[in-house]
């Protein structure tokens, strides 16, 4: 290896005798000759990248070793359970149907908009009928048997209630 500033000159080459013995070591493991020079010369960067950060690497072959089973377990692992993504969970972009915790605050604020107004004009019951029937989906039978009151009551204050927010969008209220 050819190395150019003044810190890598100081640090001795490569130890080919040492390349050579885990290249034997690995072969005599089962490994493939190419496979066994794959991870060792991995092992040798990742040491590398170390020395390079001002970490001492005391053993060499101990570290090497320990990084090249290591990288075995790390190949079985993308072999056997698939590639996984080495990016940080926050980095990734999924996609989802789910509101963002904004837009669920949005339409927390935008419902209690629609509340106040409700309340105001034609009180808490019918704010609570037409609330039953379009943020939660209950039908108007559903809504009289859960209110005490007949279907044709229920249908009546909701639209009441559609009426006033038609009326308070029509005078450019956002609600």
């Amino acid at each position: 290896m050819t190395r150019t500033s003044g810190e890598d000159r100081e640090r001795p080459p490569v130890d080919s005798s040492l390349w050579r013995k885990l290249v034997r070591w690995l072969s005599g493991q089962g490994r493939t000759r190419e496979d066994s020079e794959d991870f060792v010369q991995s092992a040798f960067l990742r040491m590398e990248e170390q020395l390079r950060r001002g970490t001492e690497v005391r053993e060499q072959e101990a570290f090497l070793k320990h990084t090249i089973r290591n990288l075995m377990v790390d190949s079985y692992r993308k072999t056997r359970f698939g590639s996984m993504v080495e990016e940080p969970v926050e980095d990734l972009a999924i996609e989802s149907d789910a509101p963002t915790p904004a837009d669920v605050f949005e339409g927390d604020e935008f419902l209690r908009r629609i509340c106040e107004h409700l309340d105001q004009y034609v009180g808490k019951v019918t704010c609570q009928i037409y609330v039953y029937n379009r943020v939660y989906g209950y039908t108007y039978d559903d809504i009289a048997e859960l209110t005490g009151k007949s279907p044709r009551t229920v249908e009546k204050h909701i639209a009441r209630a559609v009426a006033v927010l038609v009326e308070l969008r029509k005078r450019g209220d956002p609600a």
